[in-house]
């Protein structure tokens, strides 16, 4: 191809194209990194959940949605840390917390409100929260107040790293000091994200070009997939963060979001430069390139992001965002592939089919291999060929030269041709094969288990937030991390929006208030024998510490706390974050857990505790006395927002499911004019779905392939995540869609322009697109499996589903069942649309029932040339050399 034969109007063009993207690379850089900071592992309670009620509730009335809790864990090598180097401690560390002046999102340095609690910082009451059982570790907590900055809070969370915890303030052979809360976990997350992508770069990324390069046999063409990774990524990033001001966008969305960027672009490059390769290289050659391969890409794409988008639908903001950012993900990187990589092929076409290393510079290596390896003998000159260039993309090194007086001649084929013949002898065999293959997988699926979210399998293994965590596990009760709140509300009052203070009888502080929170607290100790009175803390229940013994959870009545009330003036602090002020409205009581209150057996407690108390709201209701029978009670906390996502999700996932796949039928109905194809896609859809989430049956359920994924002798687990089928379902559509999609429009192509039998269409496109499609299959299963290697189990589930479907599609939907499917369909794939009557054969004068070997294909040509072909729909190849 020569630059002067495109128009210069093209070149204009292309150049304007890339120079556009090169220059929108600049903000791009500037706003991309952006979406990192705006993650959390934080799960918000959906919108008019039992959970978001309570907990909007509780800020009304006490306030608190603004503040940021740290906390500050020290540990005794041995014996105790009620010390006087703790306590001094202590004090040296708020006043050195109190002196930082960090960066906030505006550039400007100043410090935050801050409060601390602690053992040596709260009344007596309240210490048994701040120490352990065997006064091993004690807690200070640091609470940021004020409307919540991210990367202010990083700052201080880093300052306190540096500063107190690595800063040998106490002895680090007697004690140890870990830093632990929701914000930690939040920047472990994001820095989590940060060497995901980081690995992906280092290992997935360059194994994915190298073998792009082994297929287009030129290192070259790699400067298209590298622009269009780098220009698509940015750019999806970069629109994301808008949407990530407002919507919760998980930590590992940013993971999902580049490991899709990287497979499409990449096999997107992939479909466009092997035909490119193959073409004449003229103006002429890229524009029929870019007629066929860009038909394709724009229905692929425009599937799999409608296919994505799906997750949008979901009522559950983190799944509903990782469905925005997938879908900005493939839109950008549709647009991108249609737009620079057609750019780069005008301005650099001549370059990139020029070889790599001047003519005759191997000439020497060549001849000494070729001694040692035999080659193919070059054709002579008395070798004419006959071929059908309507039908076939000629690769001269898959070419297999046989002589005019041996037309009987037994040739080598091609594997995928050969693939072809055997699926259409062999059809109804190979449906049945590959059925019962996928057997021991998808009956497996009746027995796959998933659990509820637990905040740490969002994040990755051996973050010093998560080993903090673990700490604080070992030395204090469970619920101490994330405490559940009571919280009751008596209707029959009104104002009390955090008023003055006012400790007269009244509302719920009083007898009956007092013995409504007792009742419930017993019924919940009678439901679940784990808990005591040590699991409550509100104005009734106090721990008390008899001297030369631990604390004890004691009920007061009362007339007890009045009492109490009169000789102890830090009670009313108590009061005061209890009960609202001033007419005693609402009331809360914090519940610890004996459990992981992000666990899964907290997900069954919530259930029952919420069961027990819509019975006990049933009986306040139907109670005769007229001070506690509009007086209802909720529970917030803790992983009610996850119960609440998991019962929308078991509502709506269905049908947002089953609009989807209607959404995705309709869609190919409009593209192909067919109704079977359709029915058929969304049959092999739902068998891959069913052999993905079989297999990780013996994944995550088994040991049988530990061996092959070694962090999973880390995971304690025995189910997958509620969260990856969510996220996975529609993903794995779209992905399906690709190449079925690709090979689907080859059969159209080869069956519409040549007329031949439906077939021997397969059979064709099989042939052509066999080598494409197994080649990006791969591509994208390497892309994926960096997914795999994350220590993040959400995202090494998350992996393992994807590259088992996407090698599946590749290797066994597409190769067999599908080809088989339209050949026992025949003419049955496209009605009702009306495709152009077959001829009898390809070949000249051979009918349906000559033998398979009979037939043309794209590499045996068995007819010396003749000036004009016998038949019609033959024509001749041009001089092939």
């Amino acid at each position: 191809m020569t630059e002067q034969s495109i128009p210069f109007s093209w070149r204009l063009a292309a150049w304007g194209v890339l120079f556009f993207w090169l220059a929108l690379c600049v903000p791009i850089v500037l706003v991309a990194p952006q979406l990192i900071g705006e993650t959390s592992v934080d799960v918000r309670p959906p919108s008019g959940s039992r959970s978001i009620v309570a907990q909007d509730m509780g800020e009304q009335y006490f306030g608190g949605g603004n503040s940021t809790g740290l906390l500050i864990l020290v540990t005794a090598q041995s014996g105790t840390v009620l010390t006087s180097d703790v306590r001094n401690f202590t004090g040296y560390a708020i006043d050195l917390i109190k002196s930082a002046t960090i960066e906030d999102s505006e550039g400007s340095f100043n410090s935050r409100p801050l409060r601390f609690d602690g053992y040596y910082l709260s009344p007596v009451e309240t210490r048994r929260n701040f120490v352990s059982k065997t006064n091993s570790s004690t807690i200070i907590e640091v609470s940021l107040e004020g409307e919540k900055d991210t990367k202010l809070t990083n700052g201080y969370i880093k300052f306190i790293r540096d500063q107190v915890i690595d800063g040998h303030i106490l002895d680090p052979s007697l004690y140890k000091l870990y830093l632990a809360g929701e914000q930690a976990l939040n920047m472990d997350g994001q820095e989590g994200t940060l060497k995901d992508i980081e690995n992906m770069e280092k290992i997935c990324v360059p194994v994915a070009f190298l073998i792009f390069c082994y297929f287009l046999r030129s290192i070259k063409f790699i400067l298209a997939p590298v622009l269009s990774i780098v220009v698509s990524i940015g750019a999806s990033f970069a629109m994301t963060v808008p949407f990530a001001k407002f919507i919760n966008f998980f930590t590992i969305t940013p993971s999902i979001m580049l490991s899709l960027g990287v497979a499409l672009s990449v096999d997107y490059n992939l479909f466009i430069l092997i035909r490119f390769k193959k073409s004449t290289g003229t103006f002429a050659g890229i524009k029929e390139v870019m007629k066929y391969t860009a038909h394709t890409i724009l229905i692929s794409g425009t599937l799999i992001a409608v296919a994505v988008a799906g997750l949008i639908m979901v009522p559950c903001e983190p799944i509903s965002a990782t469905g925005v950012g997938s879908c900005i993900s493939v839109i950008c990187t549709v647009v991108v592939n249609l737009t620079l990589t057609p750019a780069i092929l005008v301005i650099f076409g001549d370059w990139l089919r020029r070889p790599f290393f001047p003519e005759g510079c191997f000439t020497g290596i060549t001849a000494w291999c070729g001694s040692f390896c035999k080659a193919k003998p070059p054709p002579s000159d008395d070798l004419l060929f006959h071929v059908n260039d309507d039908i076939l993309d000629v690769d001269n090194d898959d070419l297999v030269f046989i002589k005019p007086s041996s037309p009987s001649r037994k040739v080598k084929k091609s594997f995928w041709l050969s693939m072809g013949r055997f699926i259409s002898r062999h059809k109804y065999i190979c449906t049945l094969l590959v059925l019962l293959l996928g057997a021991p997988f998808y009956s497996r699926l009746p027995e796959l288990r998933m659990n509820t979210l637990d905040q740490l399998e969002l994040l990755p293994r051996g973050a010093r937030s998560v080993e903090a965590l673990h700490a604080l596990k070992e030395d204090f009760a469970p619920g101490i991390i994330h405490p559940y709140t009571i919280i009751a509300n008596n209707y029959s009052l009104t104002g009390d929006e955090r008023g003055e203070s006012s400790f007269k009888e009244g509302g719920l502080f009083s007898q009956a208030g007092f013995d409504l929170f007792g009742d419930l607290a017993a019924r919940i100790i009678i439901q679940n024998p784990m808990f005591s009175n040590d699991s409550f803390l509100s104005p009734m229940f106090l721990p008390f510490q008899i001297p030369g013994q631990s604390f004890e959870t004691h009920y007061l009545n009362f007339e007890e706390a009045q009492l109490l009330l009169m000789l102890n003036v830090s009670y009313n602090t108590i009061l005061e974050k209890d009960i609202s002020m001033p007419e005693h409205k609402v009331m809360t009581m914090s519940v610890f857990t004996p459990f992981d209150p992000m666990g899964h057996l907290a997900t069954e407690w919530i259930k029952d505790v919420r069961v027990l108390i819509d019975v006990f709201n049933a009986e306040l209701e139907n109670s005769q006395n007229p001070a506690i029978n509009n007086t209802r009670f909720y529970l917030f906390g803790g992983s009610c927002p996850v119960v609440d996502f998991s019962e929308q999700i078991n509502d709506s996932f269905a049908m947002m499911l089953g609009c989807v796949v209607a959404l995705v039928m309709f869609l190919v109905l409009l593209m192909f004019r067919s109704l079977m194809i359709p029915f058929r896609l969304a049959f092999t859809l739902l068998y891959t779905l069913a052999v993905a989430f079989g297999f990780t049956f013996y994944v995550y359920q088994t040991d049988a392939f530990h061996w092959l994924f070694t962090s999973l002798h880390e995971f304690d687990g025995d189910a997958i995540q509620w969260l990856v089928p969510s996220l996975t379902i529609t993903i794995i559509i779209g992905l399906g869609l690709d190449y079925d999609i690709y090979l689907l429009s080859r059969v159209e192509e080869i069956r519409v322009n040549t007329r031949c039998t439906d077939e021997e269409a397969i059979v064709q496109a099989l042939q052509k697109t066999g080598s494409v499609i197994s080649g990006a299959g791969i591509i994208m299963a390497i892309a994926f499996s960096g997914l795999m290697m994350s220590s993040v189990v959400v995202l090494n589930q998350f992996g393992v589903l994807l590259c088992v479907s996407v090698i599946l599609d590749t290797f066994v939907i597409r190769t067999i069942l599908l080809p088989a499917i339209m050949m026992i369909a025949g003419q049955w794939n496209w009605w009702p649309r009306k495709m152009p009557e077959p001829y009898s054969s390809i070949t000249n004068g051979s009918s349906d029932t000559d033998d398979d070997d009979q037939r043309i294909d794209t590499f045996i040509i068995e007819e010396p040339y003749v000036e004009e072909p016998a038949s019609p729909h033959l024509s001749r190849c041009d001089d092939i050399q």
